[in-house]
């Protein structure tokens, strides 16, 4: 269970507000909204990347404020961008993010990586935008946390690599783990989604209503 509540951010030129969040276990929700209407800062915030206020933000019973470490093993973030550390190979990024989850799935690495064709002996900073989104996922994949906040993930990634992540992320919903999809587009994981969660100039609707598809 993830609960935001009375959350606030104030950056240069915008704000981000949310008077109440609860992400349960097993769901899914497609977070929607404008360029710039605070899709991401939201995210980041949730995964404590952003330093928002807040009364409680929260992550199966750990708060960000008073178990930051514990919090930050179940919430992960995952969006498309090159991360930090440009100057390692993918495989020594692997190995410095496995010293900081106490769940983290080596088994996943080489099998995903494999799948995905990612070469994990490349430098980060030699990989195209869609080899680093596969990089973030396996990243998130193989951190054993059970929530994931995934950010425009699979929009500069092939079809087979989106088959591929789709099918793991349906396998972690099976095992009651939940995801938070912002995407412009239809794609394998809005396809997962049952609720719908909307922002609009960084003031977010939860929503209570599933998410309707067309026939």
């Amino acid at each position: 269970m993830l609960i935001a509540n009375n959350l606030d951010l104030s950056l240069p030129g915008f704000s981000l507000h949310v008077d109440a969040l609860r992400l349960a276990p097993g769901e899914s929700v497609w977070l929607q909204g404008a360029n710039g209407a605070g899709k991401s800062t939201l995210l980041k915030s949730l995964a404590g990347i952003f330093m928002a206020r807040h009364t409680e933000l929260s992550a199966y019973g750990h708060t960000l404020a008073d178990a930051p470490i514990a919090y930050k093993q179940d919430v992960v973030y995952a969006g498309s961008l090159r991360r930090a550390y440009a100057h390692l190979t993918a495989a020594e990024v692997l190995a410095f993010a496995r010293q900081f989850y106490r769940g983290w799935r080596r088994q996943l690495e080489a099998e995903l990586a494999a799948q995905l064709k990612l070469p994990l002996d490349v430098k980060v900073k030699h990989l195209s935008q869609g080899m680093n989104a596969k990089l973030n996922f396996l990243l998130a994949a193989c951190s054993g946390a059970r929530i994931f906040l995934l950010d425009e993930l699979l929009a500069p990634v092939d079809a087979d690599a989106k088959e591929v992540i789709g099918n793991f992320f349906l396998g972690r919903l099976a095992e009651r783990d939940a995801l938070v999809i912002c995407s412009h587009d239809d794609d394998p994981l809005t396809a997962a989604a049952r609720r719908r969660w909307k922002i609009a100039a960084g003031a977010f609707d939860m929503g209570r209503q599933p998410l309707e598809r067309a026939a």
